[in-house]
């Protein structure tokens, strides 16, 4: 891009690039190589974020971030998108997106439940908190039936408190937790994830995002192993490309807690209990 998306404000894209991707999206050219063409024919050009919306939901989509790029094109991550929204009740619905990145699952979340329920966004790049704010506050200047409440925790997720470096050399998508500091790292906060449901005073869950890069064991078997039944949340979407990092059998003690299968994607696991 010829400046960093970061340091322009956001606005629409120009007509004729708007033209090139409502095309796309309606033929299968958006998947694959001529997506990626496409998008990196428009990051040369553009030099700002841009105001978009994702299936009727509004966005400021950043193109440094390949999760943000890919939503364009309005087909990423549809079939998680389904059963979340599959998965919530009428009313009062909660939902923890653990590893929110920029919040594409949380602003969806709180677009679709129409101010009756409670997203918390867990996430330790501050440069992706600050884009889930304005997320949302796009999403509430344009409501007109009522915004969902968030709340947003800008750390890790581990098994004990503590103070980690999380790692960014890969992009924003691949930022993973690590004990080693260097020149593409930040110092991060890390907390138990029990610890952050008691203190955004969340009783239940209805759906659950975990895509934490490899760290999802050491965030998730202690909550399993300790916390009260009442606190596992009904249905999880988790990342399960990141196991051969894992150091414990996440999957077997989520099968011990009655968790069974429903899909599998490429890249995610839906369960339900």
């Amino acid at each position: 891009m010829k400046l960093n998306a970061q340091l322009q404000a956001p606005r629409a894209l120009d007509p004729a690039y708007r033209m090139v991707i409502a095309v796309a999206r309606r033929t299968p050219l958006s998947r694959g190589g001529f997506r990626r063409a496409i998008l990196n024919f428009i990051k040369a050009r553009v030099d700002h974020p841009i105001i978009t919306d994702f299936r009727g939901v509004p966005f400021i989509l950043n193109l440094d971030n390949t999760t943000e790029a890919k939503a364009l094109f309005g087909y990423y991550n549809i079939d998680e998108l389904n059963f979340l929204n599959a998965g919530l009740p009428d009313t009062g619905a909660v939902f923890v997106d653990m590893g929110a990145n920029s919040g594409f699952f949380t602003q969806n979340f709180l677009a679709r439940t129409k101010g009756t329920g409670h997203a918390l966004a867990i996430e330790p790049n501050p440069k992706m908190c600050a884009r889930i704010r304005a997320n949302y506050e796009i999403l509430q200047a344009q409501s007109k039936t009522g915004v969902s409440k968030l709340s947003l925790e800008q750390c890790a997720v581990g098994d004990v408190s503590a103070v980690m470096e999380l790692d960014l050399s890969t992009g924003y998508g691949g930022a993973h937790a690590t004990d080693e500091k260097s020149a593409h790292s930040i110092t991060v906060q890390v907390e138990p994830f029990e610890t952050l449901l008691r203190r955004n005073g969340i009783e239940k869950i209805d759906v659950m995002k975990v895509d934490v890069e490899g760290f999802e064991d050491r965030a998730l078997i202690p909550f399993f192993k300790n916390a009260p039944q009442s606190l596992f949340p009904k249905h999880i979407i988790i990342e399960h490309t990141s196991q051969d990092q894992w150091v414990g059998d996440l999957f077997g003690v989520m099968k011990d807690a009655g968790y069974r299968t429903v899909k599998t994607t490429r890249g995610n696991m839906f369960l339900s209990r």
